[in-house]
């Protein structure tokens, strides 16, 4: 039998194996996607949030309107904590746990001390 004639298993198997490449990389597409998005879903609120807050800088009215949005809004204590101009009430926002100081690697070729 010639190399160009596969059994029907032989091509079955193949393709099988193609299909979960296939899937896999279906899956590893998604993945990126869903990681792309999520960034850009994450700028788009840091560009608002920065443009709402200019405006409420610049306007007394918008600014009253958006106290009482936030108001309205916000109910957990450590979301309010971050807030003190909308909530002069709150406790004070808690600062973030200092973390361990890096442990520094030898350059790479040198003996380690």
């Amino acid at each position: 039998m010639s190399e160009d004639r596969k059994t029907l298993h032989q091509r079955i198997a193949e393709l099988l194996k193609r299909h979960e490449q296939s899937r896999a990389e279906l899956a590893n597409l998604k993945t990126r996607a869903r990681i792309l998005d999520r960034k850009l879903d994450t700028r788009r609120k840091i560009i608002l949030g920065a443009a709402v807050q200019a405006h409420a800088k610049l306007n007394a009215r918008f600014r009253e309107e958006l106290r009482k949005a936030v108001l309205a809004a916000i109910s957990r204590p450590h979301d309010m904590a971050v807030l003190p101009e909308f909530f002069p009430e709150a406790p004070e926002a808690p600062a973030p746990p200092e973390r361990p100081p890096k442990k520094e690697e030898p350059p790479s070729g040198a003996a380690p001390a």
